[in-house]
């Protein structure tokens, strides 16, 4: 009974540790990302503007996903503010369908955001990373691989899926003229989004040895 008993509390001891080591490493990347997302040196004129405009949105996405990030799927996705303002305009120009249709594609993207910081923890994990041992190079690093890379291109192109869908309700003629303002904001972030993804993919194929 004795020997079960210490098996029994060993075990809860392991456990708590590794609860904890994550809650440490996700700590640790939620204030690397932060710090890294705010360094412009590498960066032309317009990205860095985009990226000042876009950082509380991306802190406050950072800190939302490293207090749930052991329940991700089932995180209840509250829209940042400028998504939140064009969903009422289609909220009350539009069918009550097609409204929450347009709704569930913005919270859709909200939660690609968070599966692509899940996507960076995870690679942390499998390369059996400590806190201590964590910096951008080890993150880096971390996704310099096949299978992530695999992913990466899996979440980008869903990423482009949704945000084609959401630009086609702003051809819409009933709310067309009412929207144009997120619209257009939708469509020149996205365009700068797209270059920092096409220097992301191209700095890893060159890690992974590819030419493309």
């Amino acid at each position: 009974m004795i020997r079960f008993t210490i098996i029994i509390v060993t075990a809860f001891l392991v456990n708590l540790a590794l609860f904890s080591n994550d809650d440490l490493v996700v700590s640790k990347m939620a204030d690397i990302l932060i710090e890294e997302y705010q360094k412009y040196e590498d960066k032309t004129f317009m990205e860095k503007f985009v990226l000042k405009l876009g950082k509380n949105a991306y802190i406050d996405s950072v800190t939302i996903w490293k207090n749930n990030y052991k329940n991700i799927d089932n995180l209840d996705i509250k829209l940042h503010r400028q998504l939140e303002n064009s969903a009422k305009i289609v909220d009350k120009r539009l069918p009550a369908d097609s409204a929450e249709y347009y709704r569930n594609l913005l919270r859709k993207l909200t939660y690609l955001g968070y599966m692509n910081l899940q996507m960076y923890f995870n690679a942390v994990k499998d390369k059996g990373l400590t806190a201590e041992e964590i910096s951008i190079e080890t993150i880096d690093d971390s996704v310099s691989n096949a299978q992530f890379y695999n992913e990466k291109v899996k979440l980008y192109n869903e990423e482009n899926e949704i945000k084609n869908k959401i630009r086609e309700f702003y051809d819409l003629k009933e709310i067309k003229y009412h929207i144009s303002f997120y619209a257009f904001a939708f469509n020149f972030f996205d365009k700068i989004r797209k270059g920092i993804i096409e220097k992301d993919m191209k700095k890893m194929n060159e890690k992974l040895g590819r030419v493309e």
